[in-house]
């Protein structure tokens, strides 16, 4: 009988994975220092299902090609942006619903914490989406004592496996009830766009990607290359679950889902 090795790594890694989801879905549910905020972050999804279920959302993601993208078209609409996204010129007129943290970058100083008051100053109705773990930081106390909008999340492990902020956005819409997701700015280009020193990202790039080792790089191909698989995994599962969801991103990478042309679902 002929193995199919290329079946059975991706195989071997799906198992892996889920393991890992599944222990540390655990110790977020369980741990005693993050259930608490966990509780708080799932009270307020429940309390929104019912207006979301009825609307549209779109996920505005960091990629070069929504510079290029009209996204004042998108005033009025049930927005989630992520991570370096405030930086958009449309970003105080869009007023967005959501905006997601989960990368260490965050608490580690690599990024300054302060741009939570940047982003709340810009959209003092804006709703963030942070790791529960992070509820108990010193650093974060100043935003729950200003009673700041927060969902509290399980992070990286409790968003859609081994995506990261785009697979907590994707998590945290289907929690919320919308039926009808699109996204932008997704390219799954970022790291080969780094490694030829292009553009990652539509602001540039991020400081710590002109530092790679050469164990970094071998990361980064293998994390590349687990987001598409998993990806496919999230289009067929949101099929299976009767969700549409359409890729309005000028190029990339991501065809396992429906792909319509910003312009023409948003016109002028």
């Amino acid at each position: 009988m002929k193995i199919d090795i290329w079946k059975w790594l991706v195989t071997k890694d799906d198992f892996l994975l889920s393991l890992i989801e599944v222990v540390g879905s655990a110790r977020g549910l369980y741990g005693l220092r993050s259930r608490r905020w966990r509780k708080i972050g799932d009270d307020i999804i429940a309390s929104r299902r019912g207006e979301a279920a009825g609307n549209e959302v779109m996920i505005v993601l960091n990629g070069p090609s929504i510079k290029k993208q009209p996204l004042e078209r998108l005033q009025g609409m049930d927005l989630v942006f992520v991570n370096q996204g405030f930086r958009h010129p449309a970003y105080k007129m869009l007023k967005p619903k959501y905006h997601v943290f989960i990368d260490s970058k965050m608490i580690h100083g690599v990024w300054d914490i302060r741009w939570l008051d940047e982003i709340h100053d810009a959209v003092p109705g804006i709703t963030f989406v942070l790791p529960a773990e992070w509820a108990r930081l010193s650093l974060l106390q100043p935003y729950i004592e200003k009673n700041y909008s927060i969902i509290w999340t399980g992070g990286c492990i409790g968003g859609m496996r081994g995506l990261g902020v785009s697979g907590e956005c994707f998590n945290l819409v289907h929690r919320l009830g919308y039926k009808k997701i699109y996204f932008t700015g997704f390219e799954a280009t970022s790291f080969a766009a780094s490694l030829l020193k292009e553009n990652s990202h539509f602001y540039g790039n991020d400081t710590d990607e002109a530092s790679m080792t050469a164990s970094d790089i071998m990361k980064g191909y293998y994390m590349n290359a687990r987001q598409i698989r998993e990806l496919i995994l999230v289009a067929e599962n949101f099929m299976k679950n009767h969700v549409e969801v359409y890729n309005l991103t000028d190029g990339g990478l991501l065809n396992m889902f429906t792909r319509k042309k910003f312009v023409d679902v948003f016109p002028e």
